[in-house]
C-alpha cells in the first residue's frame, strides 16, 4: 500500500478553515439561546398545567400530599417575580452575541478569500480565529448558565412537583386495578411494585399496597402453566391477595440492600404483632425500601394524617378497648387493637366482633 503524499499548505489551511467554519456553526448556535427559551417555554408550560393537575388528582380521589396546592402557588408566584427579567437577559445576550459572530464571520470570509493565494497567512490567521471563536462560545455558555442559574432552582421544584403528582396518579391506578375493594372511609396512600420472598421457589410478584387503614401485597403476574425446552409456551395471568393486615400490625420495619448498588436499599423487612395470620415478611421493592419503611412508619403513628388536603369525610371511629370477651362462646379474648382493624375474629367459635 503506497504511502499518502504529504499534504500541501493549502490542505492544510482548508482543514483548519473546516475547523473554524464548525465552530462558528456552533457560536451561532449558542448566541440564539433557543435552548435556554426551550427551558423557559418548558417551565411556563409546566407551571401553568400544575394547578389542574393537582385538582384532577383530589377528584380521583387523592387525599394526601397535602403540601401540593401550596407549593404550586408559590412556584408560580416565583416564576411570575422573574420571567420577564429572564426572557429580557435571554434576548440581550443572544443579540450581543449574535453581533458578535456576525463579526467573526466577517472575518472568516475575508480570510477564506485568500486560502489557496497565501495559504500560510490564511492559516495563522484562521489559528488566532479559532482562539477569538472559542472565546466568543466561551462567553455564551457563561452567559447561558448565568441565566439559568436565575430560575434552575423553580425549574427543579417543578420537575419535583411533577413527579410527586404522577406517583399518586398511578398509585390510584394501581389500587383501581386491585383485585380488592376499599374499605369505606379508607384512603389509598401509595403502592409499589414488589417480590414477597417467601422462599427460593415461592417469591410471588406483584405489588404492595398501603392504605390508611391497611398493609396489603397482591400477587400480580404470569405464571408458566406448560414448559417445552424451559421455554414457557402457555402462560395464566394470577391476580390475588396474598396479605392483608391492618397497617397498625406492622410492628417492626427494617431495610437493607441485597445487591452491590449500596446506595439503594430495596429490601424490607416487616415483623408483625402478635395475632396477626402472618408474623414475617421480606419484601424486594422496585423503590428504595428505606423511603418506604418510613412512609408506613408515618401511617401507623398517624403522622402521615398531616398531609391529607383535608379531614376525612366521615369521621373516624373513636378508639375502642380490646374486646375481652367473645360475645357468643363467651372465651376470653387477648387480641391486640391496632390502627387499620376492622373487627376481630374469636378464634374459638369464629364469631366476627365488629370495632
Amino acid at each position: 500500500m503506497s504511502a499518502q503524499p504529504p499534504k500541501t499548505p493549502a490542505d492544510l489551511a482548508r482543514e483548519a478553515a473546516d475547523a473554524v467554519q464548525k465552530e462558528l456553526t456552533e457560536l451561532r448556535k449558542a448566541a440564539s439561546m433557543t435552548t435556554l427559551a426551550d427551558a423557559v417555554g418548558d417551565l411556563d408550560h409546566a407551571l401553568a398545567n400544575l394547578a389542574p393537575e393537582i385538582q384532577q388528582l383530589r377528584t380521583q380521589g387523592y387525599a394526601f400530599k397535602g403540601y401540593l396546592e401550596q407549593k404550586s402557588n408559590v412556584l408560580a408566584e416565583q416564576w411570575s417575580a422573574v420571567k420577564q427579567s429572564v426572557q429580557a437577559e435571554i434576548q440581550f445576550a443572544s443579540r450581543d452575541l449574535s453581533l458578535e459572530a456576525d463579526r467573526l464571520d466577517g472575518e472568516f470570509r475575508v480570510i477564506h478569500d485568500y486560502i489557496y493565494a497565501d495559504p500560510d497567512r490564511a492559516r495563522g490567521q484562521l489559528d488566532a480565529l479559532k482562539r477569538a471563536v472559542d472565546l466568543a462560545a466561551q462567553k455564551a455558555n457563561s452567559a447561558a448558565s448565568k441565566i439559568r442559574a436565575s430560575f434552575d432552582n423553580i425549574a427543579s421544584n417543578a420537575s419535583q412537583t411533577k413527579t410527586q403528582i404522577q406517583d399518586a396518579k398511578n398509585c390510584l391506578q394501581l389500587f383501581a386495578e386491585a383485585s380488592f375493594k376499599l374499605y369505606p372511609n379508607e384512603d389509598p396512600v401509595d403502592a409499589v411494585k414488589a417480590q414477597w420472598l417467601k422462599d427460593d421457589k415461592n417469591s410471588p410478584k406483584g405489588i404492595l399496597f398501603v392504605s390508611d387503614a391497611r398493609l396489603v401485597f397482591e400477587q400480580r403476574e404470569e405464571i408458566a402453566k406448560e414448559k417445552v425446552l424451559f421455554i414457557a409456551t402457555k402462560k395464566e395471568k394470577v391476580q390475588k391477595v396474598l396479605i392483608d393486615v391492618p397497617v397498625g400490625a406492622a410492628h417492626k420495619l427494617s431495610e437493607s440492600e441485597s445487591g452491590a448498588l449500596l446506595w439503594h436499599k430495596e429490601l424490607l423487612d416487616v415483623n408483625f404483632v402478635e395475632g396477626t395470620p402472618i408474623r414475617h415478611a421480606q419484601f424486594k421493592l422496585d423503590e428504595d425500601s428505606a423511603l418506604w419503611a418510613a412512609l408506613i412508619n408515618r401511617v401507623v403513628s398517624g403522622d402521615m394524617d398531616k398531609e391529607r388536603i383535608a379531614p376525612k369525610a366521615v369521621a373516624p371511629t373513636p378508639a375502642k378497648s380490646a374486646p375481652t370477651k367473645c360475645p357468643t362462646c363467651a372465651a376470653k379474648l387477648d387480641a391486640p387493637i391496632v390502627k387499620g382493624m376492622q373487627s376481630v375474629k374469636c378464634p374459638y367459635c369464629g364469631t366476627v366482633i365488629p370495632l
